[in-house]
């Protein structure tokens, strides 16, 4: 006597269904691995970066809490640092406004996870007129702030791999002295 089976599946026995389920699914999961491969097509990118091109306009400025100045004939350092170690450094004097008139330029490879920062700091000057005009003394003119800028990974990665983001910042260092 034969099964029940045998009657509706005839190739039940034999694997015939097993065969034809397995034969199919490595027909739909297979071609489109190989129609895909033989075009040509990649599936993970093939570079694993971002360029991220800088070009920072600073100015400095000081402040005895009444009154502010632009803060001319300054020489600042800038560097413009990548997370992994590269950077740019750049020495510049400050115009009669209080502004580098050549923007700070610098281009990095940022790869997954790594940011872009610029730091500015006063090296050396006299402050105006107005504020006793005396020297820059770092240890004495230690009351700044700004002249800093962060470029997160957070933002540069909304841009596809190898494609390149252009960052303008304006930064301000201002100088607090104290009133004589």
């Amino acid at each position: 006597m034969s099964s029940p089976d045998c009657k509706l599946y005839p190739n039940y026995h034999h694997g015939g269904i097993v065969k034809k389920i397995v034969g199919n699914i490595l027909l739909v999961v297979m071609l489109p691995v190989i129609l895909l491969g033989g075009l040509g097509c990649d599936l993970l990118p093939d570079v694993d970066y971002i360029n991220v091109a800088v070009s920072a306009s600073i100015n400095a400025e000081v402040s005895n809490g009444v009154s502010r100045e632009p803060w001319a004939g300054v020489h600042l350092q800038i560097e413009i640092y990548k997370a992994g170690g590269e950077n740019e450094i750049f020495n510049k004097i400050t115009n009669t406004n209080g502004e580098i008139t050549e923007q700070s330029q610098a281009t990095f490879k940022v790869y997954r996870e790594q940011g872009v920062q610029i730091f500015v700091k006063p090296i050396s000057g006299v402050l105006p007129l107005s504020m006793d005009g005396e020297i820059f003394d770092p240890s004495k003119h230690s009351n700044y702030s700004g002249g800093n800028a962060i470029l997160p990974w957070l933002i540069i990665e909304d841009v596809g791999w190898g494609e390149t983001y252009y960052w303008s910042p304006h930064i301000t260092l201002s100088l607090f002295v104290s009133q004589s």
